[in-house]
């Protein structure tokens, strides 16, 4: 009975673990930065309306010249979803309920995805893509060892910042690696080219890591592609050889490719004129002496990176142990080349510049496109081997991937620390109060990484309150 129904199981376990999760999310204090973008304050002005960063290419000085779609996205929504979510909520219940929605689908989509990647499968009824998805799952922290290995940030700002845009990054590779998996050239409908080049731009001038990546993926997919029809081509050798391989290149890898890695150039120099890398300064050999440290406290404060470690060496050797097969050494394959892309990754990070809330330049959101790489290789991995016929491992193996599983589920309590309680009362505060500055007791920030000390630090803060509907009128706040 159980074999039998186990798809269903597992898939009412994503629903409901989902459901978890939206309900932590929706629990979780907002965090700074938010206001400034979607008033929005002098300092963020300037990019949301000059997409391209030209006038920062003329000696303009302003924040984030190449992130406008970034900007673009939470301004945009935060200005429009907490308003039509008012029609089922109260207003300070509708900014939570904002950011939950928020939060939530970008899960959701990760976890489609990764599901995609590991099963080969889109239905979300099919018993494969309910198999990748569950195992994955587990690992999205919204509190437990969100600190260290969290996909989801508890900055809702952060988690649009780096969340969505690997997401999406990963909707563009997914047509090649299924045609790679596959052995086949990729093709492209029209809505597919559409989609793919829509993508490439939208990524190009959102998240510095998104560009960083390319720089570091795009010119070995094209150098790969290219080598391969170089080594087959029957063309003499020499520079007329090297143009055949490179005219017969694939058209739906070249362009796409090509263009992101050209706009991604762009994107990083554009990112040398960024105001906020001037505000916080520090010798890029000093960063590089702090790098040990990042990576030192990653592993030192809590289990989670040692445990997903410990299960890829696990699978590691179990694979080592199989019989040969495509998968299996495409498997190993992958393995080695995370490990080269995450210590190179881990390597040029320093030169991404210093910022004080990350003291040892390398932090869960910095590392995002690692932990992905990590997630996705411990989830294809356990799913090869679950699905090999006769494997006599499988009755210990299944229950310490069981145990594992738990573990993380366990280990992601309610959200306490970061609770928005505090903030919330504060609000009603500020919605209650006749004056229009108010001096509140309340020992928490709001919508702020601190406490304000002066009404005048208020200022942006009140203007989205009052948009929002939570204030009747601008009520500036300072605490006492």
């Amino acid at each position: 009975m159980i074999k039998r129904r186990w798809p269903a199981l597992l898939l009412l376990l994503l629903v409901l673990d989902l459901a978890y999760s939206f309900w932590q999310h929706f629990h979780v204090a907002l965090g700074g930065d938010l206001s400034g973008i979607v008033v929005p304050d002098p300092w963020y002005e300037q990019v949301l309306i000059d997409p391209l960063g030209l006038r920062a290419l003329r000696g303009e000085v302003y924040a984030a010249p190449n992130r406008f779609f970034q900007h673009q996205t939470i301004a945009q929504y935060f200005r429009a979803v907490p308003l039509w979510l008012q029609a089922w909520a109260a207003p300070i219940d509708s900014v939570y309920l904002a950011c939950a929605v928020a939060k939530t689908a970008i899960q959701a989509l990760l976890i489609y995805l990764l599901g995609v990647y590991i099963s080969g499968r889109r239905a979300v009824l099919n018993r494969g893509w309910v198999l990748a998805a569950a195992l994955v799952t587990p690992l999205f922290q919204t509190n437990g060892w969100n600190g260290q290995i969290g996909i989801i940030d508890k900055s809702v700002v952060y988690t649009f910042c780096y969340a969505l845009p690997v997401a999406l990054l990963l909707l563009f590779l997914l047509p090649y690696f299924r045609a790679a998996a596959a052995g086949q050239p990729v093709r492209l409908s029209v809505l597919g080219w559409v989609g793919v080049l829509g993508l490439v731009v939208f990524l190009s001038l959102n998240s510095p890591i998104i560009t960083g990546v390319i720089a570091l993926l795009g010119p070995g997919v094209l150098a790969y592609s290219w080598w391969q029809r170089w080594r087959t081509s029957t063309a003499p050798a020499g520079l007329g050889r090297a143009w055949v391989a490179l005219r017969t290149m694939p058209v739906a890898l070249l362009v796409p490719f090509g263009l992101f890695l050209l706009l991604s150039l762009y994107s990083l120099y554009l990112g040398r004129f960024n105001a906020e890398n001037f505000t916080h300064t520090l010798p890029l050999a000093e960063r590089y002496a702090r790098l040990p440290l990042g990576i030192y406290y990653q592993f030192k404060q809590k289990l989670g990176w040692p445990l997903m470690l410990l299960l890829l060496g696990v699978n590691r050797w179990l694979l080592g142990r199989e019989a040969d097969t495509p998968t299996r050494r495409r498997l190993l394959l992958t393995l080695r080349w995370l490990g080269v892309f995450a210590a190179i990754y881990i390597v040029l990070l320093p030169l991404g510049g210093y910022r004080e809330y990350r003291p040892y330049i390398l932090r869960r959101d910095t590392l995002l496109p690692v932990i992905i790489g990590v997630v996705y290789w411990y989830g294809a991995s356990s799913y090869y081997l679950l699905r090999l016929p006769n494997w006599a491992p499988r009755r210990w193996y299944l229950p310490v991937l069981g145990a594992f599983s738990l573990l993380f589920l366990l280990t992601d309590t309610p959200v306490r620390h970061d609770s928005n309680t505090c903030e919330r009362e504060a609000m009603a505060t500020l919605a209650a109060a006749p004056q229009d500055v108010v001096v509140l007791d309340n020992d928490c920030p709001v919508m702020a990484w601190t406490k304000f000390a002066s009404p005048q630090d208020s200022e942006t803060n009140a203007k989205l309150l009052l948009h929002w509907g939570v204030t009747k009128k601008k009520t500036l706040y300072y605490h006492r």
